[in-house]
């Protein structure tokens, strides 16, 4: 038997709120197609796991908290580096997990996989990409202590998303960036102010098809947010994501931002030969050193496929 669990990644657009608020980590994010992560999972008489060192380990990690160790299987995965601003672990460990519980006959429930692996210990947006795809409103942290509430809205498939990551290149990892974030308090203005523009902008354009003022909130949203953590992250944006940064905006694209810590950068158009000729603008600046693609929205969570 074999199952196949295909998912995409997410870009982190924002924190709206952080630890004191009443509702903590909120913030916005969207699914997108690629860079995707596949898992397959097939019977066999022991467990083993084909993949980069990286992906591995993270496999194992979440076998091993969900009590899977034990049972066997050969796994297969095929997923972007960790710590670029993608949400890798989170796509990963769900689509592992879904894959094993499924092949061994097991319900999934993604939600529940996430909290046995202690993933979502702040932001939910990647939980909800791998639930449901689409646009990401995290609306923050329940008074229990762990679950989120959170909204989907299906992204335009006729606009595109241009993604820019730069090779061998990483952000902080799940150690250094919970260190980071132990102090860092967004102020009560910046929170109004951001829960404002998504609600005033982003959300609005998203839902009317308004491509000018979604990406003008997502702007706006970029500079308070990248403005508050400037002094974790040597400015507005990291180093190495701004010089992406500048790319994407001198070549036209709008809503240009930074992913989670980055340094993945991205940008959107509002059709696909548009994103086609800005993004051959954005190679030709940024040279062999980045990886530059143009996809889409993804509006579906994971797929699970099984054949005997």
């Amino acid at each position: 038997m074999e199952v196949r669990v295909r998912t995409g990644t997410r870009l982190h657009m924002g924190f709206t709120s952080s630890a004191e608020d009443v509702r903590p980590w909120s913030g916005i994010g969207l699914a997108i197609e690629e860079p995707p992560v596949e898992v397959r999972a097939f019977s066999s008489d022991r467990l083993e796991v084909v993949g980069e060192a990286e992906h591995r380990r993270v496999i194992l990690r979440a076998l091993g908290m969900m009590g899977l160790e034990g049972l066997t299987a050969r796994i297969e995965v095929k997923a972007p580096d960790l710590h670029v601003g993608l949400g890798t672990t989170t796509q990963l460990t769900l689509a592992a997990c879904t894959a094993v519980l499924a092949l061994s006959g097991r319900q999934v429930d993604p939600i529940e996989v996430a909290r046995v692996t202690s993933r979502g210990t702040r932001s939910w947006v990647g939980i909800a990409a791998f639930a449901r795809g689409g646009f990401v409103v995290d609306l923050g942290r329940r008074r229990d202590g762990w679950h989120h509430d959170f909204l989907t809205l299906p992204f335009p498939e006729e606009w595109a998303t241009i993604v820019c990551i730069p090779r061998g290149a990483r952000g902080p990892d799940e150690a250094e960036e919970a260190f980071r974030l132990e102090s860092f308090r967004l102020d009560p203005e910046s929170v109004r102010e951001l829960r404002s523009l998504v609600l005033g902008l982003v959300v609005p354009g998203l839902m009317g098809r308004d491509f000018e003022e979604f990406c003008r909130g997502i702007e706006m949203v970029q500079q308070t947010v990248g403005d508050a953590f400037s002094h974790l992250q040597g400015g507005r944006f990291n180093v190495r994501s701004s010089e992406a940064v500048e790319a994407l905006v001198s070549a036209g694209a709008a809503g240009v931002g930074q992913s989670s810590w980055g340094p993945t950068v991205y940008g959107f158009t509002s059709s696909s030969a548009e994103a086609l000729r800005i993004s051959r603008s954005v190679m030709e600046q940024l040279g062999h050193r980045w990886s530059v693609l143009v996809t889409r929205g993804r509006n579906r969570g994971a797929e699970v496929h099984q054949r005997n």
